[in-house]
């Protein structure tokens, strides 16, 4: 199931406001709901093993954890990219999301594990030698 950024527009504050609650000092989204196999109370969302981001069901689309954190917190959908300052992607408080750009969210990226230099944008270029991009 892939994520539903380009529908968010079709949940309302209220209507996320009505499923769920947020703290913004732990990040944790709760249900205030009670469900098949959901308590009053619980967290919300599952951790993607990959990216490391939580995600959450609403109306049988999944949704980022941390766009929701924002929506809850301010009201309104962020417009835009956000970006976990710490780049712990399961981190939600609210002082550890900010609104970004494209290159701003990249930019904030641990090292790969591919890099064997120890330094971000540098790479063996063969016969050139080392290169920074």
């Amino acid at each position: 199931m892939r994520y539903r950024e380009d529908k968010e527009a079709e949940l309302s504050h209220e209507t996320v406001s009505a499923m769920y609650s947020y703290n913004p000092e732990t990040g944790d989204i709760r249900h205030l709901r009670v469900g098949r196999g959901i308590q009053h109370g619980s967290i919300a969302g599952n951790i993607n093993s990959i990216t490391g981001h939580i995600a959450i069901k609403i109306e049988s689309r999944l949704y980022r954890a941390h766009r929701v954190a924002w929506l809850l917190h301010y009201g309104d959908w962020p417009c835009g990219f956000i970006d976990h300052v710490n780049e712990v992607k399961g981190d939600n408080r609210i002082t550890n999301l900010r609104l970004c750009t494209s290159s701003q969210n990249h930019a904030n990226t641990g090292i790969s594990i591919q890099n064997t230099t120890g330094h971000k944008n540098v790479s063996w270029s063969g016969r050139k030698g080392w290169r920074v991009r």
